[in-house]
């Protein structure tokens, strides 16, 4: 059986088309591309014009894609974005109308518990103990595992877009808006440290993530294959974020590994990651190239 796992988050959308074989999932395409559905959502608490219509349009691409290849089955789920806005059944009606697809939007607990699975699938390295840091363009979520079993999780209103929008308002960043950013990042994280586990490696799930492995590696175009397992060490986090927050928007965009979509939250997204590796003590997190697409699939395999 062939089947697509959509996963659409506040700044991205991304998409795994794979045939099952046995208890094995085997990728035939992925692609992530950003469409910005939570744009102004922070202020507004809205879903805009715009933002609904490029995210239907990659969906459609996204649908007639995984049809070429065969998907018998579409399992389709939004987070944070669709979580919060107000509009959200105008957005759900618009993609029920257009692209007969329709859509669950997940719980934070569904989220994390599909993060997890998701994103260990396949990842060498990481032992029975796992915590998973899934840094999202709207919330983060932390989740502890063991033998691939959730333990604890928990979700915070901390992302990449949410914060750029909230916080940064100067190019490149000034000091009074890194010092906004980074109280409300402490602020948010209190207590992670005594709520889970110092064992356990650190997995690294999300857009933000895999962009620091490629600017680590100096990627030219994406591949997910060196990415899935990296190893990125702390300094090196710390050290593409001083490069970063002394660069402008346009010097960004030309950084290798970072696509040019992303280099304006990029920096917010950094700075969740650098304080979480220090609130839960790891000076190294294993990089993840999968995430909530394959859970999904995973769990749709699971329920035929």
């Amino acid at each position: 059986m062939r089947l697509a796992g959509i996963d659409l988050g506040t700044n991205s959308a991304l998409l795994l088309v794979a045939q099952a074989k046995g208890e094995s999932v085997i990728p035939l395409l992925e692609e992530e591309r950003e469409t910005r559905i939570g744009e102004g959502l922070t202020q507004k608490r809205r879903l805009t014009a715009g933002a609904m219509e490029r995210t239907l349009g990659v969906l459609s691409q996204f649908k007639g894609k995984a049809r070429r290849l065969g998907s018998e089955r579409f399992c389709l789920a939004g987070t944070s974005a669709l979580r919060d806005a107000q509009n959200r059944e105008e957005f759900l009606k618009l993609l029920k109308e257009r692209l007969d697809m329709e859509l669950s939007i997940l719980s934070p607990q569904e989220e994390a518990e599909l993060s997890f699975r998701g994103g260990v699938c396949g990842l060498e390295g990481c032992g029975s103990q796992v915590l998973l840091a899934d840094i999202g363009g709207g919330s983060t979520e932390i989740v502890q595992g063991e033998n691939g079993e959730v333990g604890k999780w928990k979700s915070l209103p901390l992302g990449a877009v949410r914060l750029t929008e909230e916080f940064v308002h100067s190019d490149p960043i000034s000091q009074r808006d890194l010092e906004g950013l980074n109280e409300e990042i402490l602020r948010r994280l209190q207590g992670v440290s005594s709520d889970f586990s110092a064992k356990g490696v650190l997995v690294g799930v999300g857009g933000t993530i895999t962009t620091l492995a490629a600017m680590d590696m100096g990627m030219g175009d994406y591949d997910p294959g060196p990415i899935h397992g990296y190893r990125l060490s702390f300094s090196s986090v710390s050290s593409i974020f001083d490069r970063l927050r002394a660069s402008t928007l346009s010097q960004r965009k030309r950084m290798a590994g970072l696509a040019p979509k992303r280099a304006e939250i990029i920096s917010a997204g950094m700075a969740i990651c650098l304080h979480l590796m220090r609130a839960v003590f790891r000076g190294e997190m294993l990089v993840s190239s999968r995430g909530l697409r394959w859970g999904l699939v995973l769990r749709e395999l699971e329920n035929l």
